[in-house]
């Protein structure tokens, strides 16, 4: 499974019509970070006009809220989110801080402005994919073990190495780690029962994370 979201955190500003906008995105692993950096950003910047959030998290998506902060309906915090969304990006958060310079920009004026920034800060952080792994620590026997190294040429639905083998430690029996996609842990089980008649044993599973940055931004 993999997601996009940001590969550090991104600042950016610009002034439109005499009005200052700041623009920081950050990655994030929950809500709750999340809304810990925006109290963050309102408290640097609590003689501000406005600190407009939008937040996505989950790797689904699963999590969305946006503000508009005082600015008028639809004009700041939910188009923000709106292009988040569109840009296929989780877990991050992106808040717009403006100092308002006198002159009314008006909504068509306040959704650019807006927009450009986060979309500054978002190209100042980089994009970046994560995909999700899943990392089993395997026992069994010397005969067995050149047997399944033998197999690493096997791939899954997408082409992809069905799994990878890591450093193994050559005690009584072997231990092995294998990396792979969690959607293909039913596979790699099979494959492990058919090969030992049954006689291994996971002594670990562990969920990491691999973040890459893409090519976008």
């Amino acid at each position: 499974m993999e997601y996009k979201t940001l590969y550090r955190e991104g600042t950016f500003s610009e002034t439109f019509e005499k009005s200052k906008f700041i623009g920081h995105a950050k990655p994030v692993s929950s809500k709750e970070e999340a809304l810990e950096y925006l109290k963050g950003i309102r408290e640097k910047y609590k003689d501000a006009t406005h600190n407009v959030p939008a937040i996505i998290t989950g790797h689904t998506m699963e999590y969305q809220w946006s503000s508009e902060d005082g600015e008028p309906q639809g004009t700041a915090g939910a188009p923000v989110l709106r292009m988040m969304k569109e840009e296929g990006l989780t877990n991050l958060i992106v808040v717009v801080t403006r100092y308002f310079g006198g002159i009314k920009l008006g909504p068509g004026g306040l959704i650019r402005a807006y927009l450009a920034v986060a979309k500054g800060a978002i190209e100042d952080s980089k994009i970046a994919s994560v995909s999700l792994r899943e990392k089993a620590t395997v026992k069994l026997e010397y005969k067995y073990f050149h047997k399944l190294a033998a197999l690493s040429f096997l791939t899954d639905e997408g082409g992809n190495p069905l799994f990878i083998t890591g450093d193994a430690k050559y005690e009584e029996e072997v231990i092995v780690p294998l990396t792979y996609n969690p959607e293909n842990r039913g596979k790699i089980q099979n494959i492990l029962g058919d090969l030992t008649q049954g006689a291994f044993e996971v002594l670990s599973l562990e969920k990491e994370e691999v973040k890459e940055m893409s090519g976008k931004y």
